[in-house]
């Protein structure tokens, strides 16, 4: 099925523009022309169809998807099949998803988030049959006109998604990478409950420090022994840290579920901080001194002073120890793993016209250029070949246009010590992608994605401003050329 703006679906919605799209699925901003207001519609399977099995399971789906009420709950309005694609109708949400809101909320606000996502997941969660979302993240939590935070996305089983990505050859695991939690990278890959509560961790740690906390492989690196980034964002309180630290504990049975996050949130609207008592692992208990022990453990105590003294002995007569192994490099299921995005725009002899940063200037000319840091995932590939894709203000076309273009790009990577792969950082410029034609750039918000395979390794969002130059910029001196591979 081929969607286009324009296109009637139904002979009632007409298609707007594209709002987003996913492995198996694509979201449009639609009018319903019988009240003459604003849907979205999110199609399933669009390139490809389901087959009639696909069709009738899906209804059985949508059926239970129906019965589902809760108040932080995207709730679809309406379920149909056309052109072998399942469809369903949702309310429009004008202030758009939490994605707008990274790094850009208060305490509170948080904490009203916590609240309002931590009570409709507790309502799935408490399902005769659970209800597991599988892909928690900023993009799936949409702001209603009263400032409520809805879960959108739910209620679609582990078949189900199993059969979209079938359908469209998707091989891909369900949910996204940086937001799915260690024990959905292990030999038993299916959600639980607690994987939900480790991506809405994920997700309240981006929104306090802009940025996910464990790179774009999530759960994977910390299965693999990563590092927590920690918080720098002294703006937020101690009980705050500790709720996300719980959330992103690596171990499934010591995170909270959904209605003890509805309760801390609770506490802390109500000015009450000091009721979040949150027992990190991490924290050891003290043990009481031997000597409060009473008379009739005289015999216990004895022997654990046996015990202590036989081990002071063994150490002062200790062989000498063996030098540590080194932990071996966590190993990701992609070759390289992007830490992050930077555009500029360079001039007509590829020389960079504005630094690198969040927003690009043109008068005439533009041919932007990205540079990427990256760790080395997978060491059994030598060469890595990505797929960029440009977009501008959400269009994005085959071939090359002032609106967007796809082009493929190869990384040869370097010999390195093996034991540093997930240590060592590097720089890679790519490919540029432009016009040196005057007046061919629209402004707007353009989009950088990076795709290996099936997979979106890292995305890049940027502002394309047409006109003067700020008085800051025109005083950069010309930036060294940027070098290829």
């Amino acid at each position: 099925m081929r969607l286009e703006e324009n296109k009637l679906i139904s002979g009632r919605y007409e298609l707007i523009r594209r709002l987003g799209y996913g492995g198996y699925s694509e979201v449009w901003l639609a009018e319903d022309k019988q009240i003459e207001k604003k849907v979205v519609i999110k199609f399933y399977a669009a390139g490809s169809g389901l087959d009639n099995d696909g069709k009738n399971m899906f209804k059985d789906e949508f059926v239970k998807m129906f019965e589902l009420n809760h108040t932080n709950l995207l709730k679809p309005v309406f379920f149909d099949i056309t052109e072998d694609t399942p469809f369903l109708i949702l309310p429009y949400c004008a202030n758009g998803s939490c994605k707008n809101k990274i790094g850009n909320m208060s305490e509170d606000e948080i904490w009203q988030f916590i609240k309002d996502v931590s009570s409709g997941l507790s309502y799935l969660h408490s399902r005769e049959q659970p209800i597991i979302h599988q892909d928690i993240k900023p993009d799936n939590i949409l702001i209603d006109e009263n400032g409520n935070y809805l879960i959108s996305d739910f209620g679609i089983s582990t078949r189900a998604r199993a059969t979209l990505r079938k359908s469209v050859d998707m091989k891909q695991s369900t949910g996204t990478l940086a937001y799915m939690a260690p024990e959905r990278f292990s030999q038993q890959r299916d959600a639980i409950m607690a994987s939900d509560i480790w991506s809405l961790g994920a997700t309240i740690y981006e929104l306090m420090e802009g940025d996910v906390p464990y790179s774009d492989q999530g759960g994977l690196l910390q299965k693999g022994g990563a590092d927590f980034k920690g918080f720098y964002n002294e703006d937020y309180s101690k009980q705050l840290q500790n709720v996300v630290l719980a959330c992103l504990n690596q171990e499934p049975w010591d995170r909270p579920k959904a209605e003890d996050l509805y309760e801390y949130a609770c506490f802390a609207l109500d000015g009450k901080l000091n009721k979040i008592v949150i027992k990190l692992p991490s924290e050891k208990e003290k043990k009481p001194s031997l000597f409060k022990f009473k008379k009739k453990h005289a015999l216990i105590t004895a022997a654990i002073l046996l015990i202590v003294a036989g081990g002071i002995l063994l150490y002062i007569f200790k062989p000498e120890p063996k030098p540590i192994e080194p932990i071996p490099a966590v190993v990701s299921a992609y070759p390289i793993i992007i830490d992050s995005i930077d555009i500029a725009n360079l001039d007509e002899d590829s020389l960079v016209y504005t630094e690198y940063g969040e927003d690009i200037y043109s008068i005439n000319s533009m041919f932007l250029k990205p540079r990427i840091t990256y760790k080395y995932g997978n060491p059994d590939k030598d060469t890595v070949v990505l797929n960029i894709k440009w977009f501008l203000n959400d269009k994005m076309y085959p071939e090359p246009t002032k609106s967007g273009y796809s082009y493929s790009d190869t990384i040869f990577k370097k010999s390195i010590n093996p034991d540093s792969v997930t240590v060592q950082s590097f720089t890679a410029y790519l490919t540029s992608w432009g016009s040196a034609e005057a007046g061919s750039w629209d402004a707007g918000t353009a989009r950088l994605e990076i795709w290996y395979n099936d997979t979106c390794l890292k995305t890049k969002s940027f502002e394309i401003h047409k006109g003067e130059v700020p008085k800051h910029l025109e005083e950069l001196p010309d930036m060294i050329e940027t070098p290829t591979f």
